[in-house]
């Protein structure tokens, strides 16, 4: 049942779904969204990199340029592009495709718990050195026992794209990995669509996530997304509405709002930085 135009959960519904999920051992700790009307897709474009981007990112990244070297890692496969990877003592930024990675080797097995409102700061200013408007970005913190991560989103109009981030590891030494991925933000296409409330996303996820042992979900939010964020990405792309579910354990799924189907990449929040 997708929601038909402007569509409300009552409270009743909302407690129902809370039942039935505890009937599966899956419990939610955050509120469950109410409120629901149609969405357009959004039209992104790729983010190019290009070597003057690059040379000043892994400059902004790394602190400086003093002592920096760079290398260059051939492609694992045909469809892969070369690794540049930039070093400054302990500090490495790899530009990998798509993607920028960042390792502090220095501190990556820092020991010791922070406070969320200490890690929020390292993050803003971290990012803030790389020219990000911290203001107009999506802050989402997520902490999984003495590990926090942090992940900055771009957003259309308040909305988070999901594809367009910073995400960081933060330790009581500072950042210790970083992932970074961009897309350029158009506008809205296409017409309005109805799309799946949560608790039918609720309902058709019951099967993916239920476990013998108590299954917590930390986070649900709805954003834009890639339907295949792996792919090639040199033209521009619909993203469309997409569900955010993180649960305590790291695992992420993204859930298609106008067909309630499961997108594949699912990783724990940790193997994504890898």
């Amino acid at each position: 049942r997708k929601s038909m135009g402007v569509y409300t959960l009552k409270e009743s519904q909302i407690n129902d779904i809370k039942q039935v999920l505890k009937e599966h051992n899956i419990y939610v700790d955050v509120n469950i969204p109410k409120n629901y009307s149609p969405i357009q897709a959004l039209k992104v474009f790729p983010y190019q990199v290009d070597s003057s981007i690059r040379e000043k990112l892994a400059t902004q990244i790394l602190g400086g340029s003093d002592g920096l070297t760079v290398s260059i890692q051939s492609p694992k496969s045909a469809n892969d592009q070369p690794q540049r990877i930039y070093r400054r003592e302990d500090q490495i930024v790899t530009f990998d495709g798509g993607s920028i990675l960042y390792r502090n080797e220095g501190i990556i097995n820092a020991k010791g718990s922070i406070d969320s409102k200490e890690s929020e700061k390292m993050a803003a200013q971290w990012i803030k050195n790389m020219e990000y408007d911290v203001k107009n970005m999506h802050i989402q913190t997520i902490q999984q026992e003495d590990d926090i991560y942090i992940i900055y989103y771009d957003q259309y109009k308040g909305i988070p794209v999901f594809d367009s981030y910073v995400k960081m590891h933060i330790t009581p030494l500072g950042i210790s990995e970083a992932k970074i991925r961009k897309v350029k933000i158009g506008e809205l296409t296409g017409p309005k669509q109805n799309i799946y409330p949560a608790d039918q996303v609720f309902f058709n996820l019951i099967k993916t996530i239920s476990q013998n042992h108590p299954i917590h979900i930390k986070d649900i939010m709805i954003g834009y997304a890639l339907e295949n964020p792996r792919g090639t990405h040199l033209i521009a792309e619909d993203a469309i509405p997409f569900y955010q579910v993180i649960l305590e354990s790291g695992e992420i799924y993204y859930i298609n709002a106008y067909t309630n189907e499961l997108r594949d990449e699912t990783p724990p929040i940790m193997d994504d930085l890898q």
